[in-house]
């Protein structure tokens, strides 16, 4: 199972000598057809690895890069992020995906009850789209000390992603509306006396 989740894939992308200039931790690549799959199990296999490796250096650079890339990837909330190849999150995404693959790997290496690892380790090796086609940046590695942003420049030529954006910018600006809209609604503020006056209207009514 270790060897499922960490070994390299030999198709066409980018994959960095772990042994040559880097910087930080080396990620191996993740398989696009595993990503599905590590998405659904990402949370929780963040939750086991803050337990298990709270005093874990590797362990904690992995989960601080996994807290800027998802950061990055807009917490995967893109459509079409990890399935489609094409999107301008995808590479993003891979990079996310592949820290939680090796993240899995290291909770694998540690000392302590496995039982919750090889459970999260199981779910992804048993998807069942494990066997589907590899995509372009599948062989490529990355590095905890360099955090991928989506491409968006690409983001112009992606209508699903720019329909998705100007949704959310729709959402907003009502929102903000709506607000304001509430505000101006109001009842003006009515002044209350000070204490001093209080107590000279209290001693005229005594009077």
């Amino acid at each position: 199972m270790l060897g499922l989740l960490s070994s390299p894939v030999g198709a066409h992308g980018r994959l960095p000598d772990p042994n040559g200039p880097h910087n930080g931790l080396f990620v191996p690549p993740v398989m696009h057809p595993q990503m599905p799959a590590m998405a659904a199990e990402a949370g929780a296999t963040r939750r086991v690895a803050e337990q298990l490796l709270w005093d874990d250096r590797d362990g904690r650079r992995l989960l601080q890069f996994l807290e800027y890339q998802s950061f990055a990837c807009l917490w995967g909330r893109v459509p079409g992020s990890i399935t489609d190849e094409n999107s301008p999150f995808n590479r993003c995404a891979h990079a996310y995906l592949a820290g939680v693959q090796a993240l899995l790997v290291r909770l694998q290496l540690v000392r302590g009850d496995h039982a919750a690892v090889r459970a999260l380790t199981q779910a992804i090796a048993d998807d069942p789209l494990a066997a589907a086609p590899l995509c372009q940046f599948s062989a490529e590695g990355f590095w905890t000390g360099t955090i991928i942003w989506p491409d968006w420049p690409d983001l112009l030529h992606h209508p699903e992603v720019l329909t998705w954006f100007g949704g959310l910018l729709l959402l907003a600006g009502s929102s903000v509306f709506l607000v304001i809209a509430g505000l101006r609604r109001l009842p003006a503020r009515v002044d209350q006396p000070s204490f001093e006056a209080r107590g000279q209207l209290a001693g005229e009514r005594a009077d």
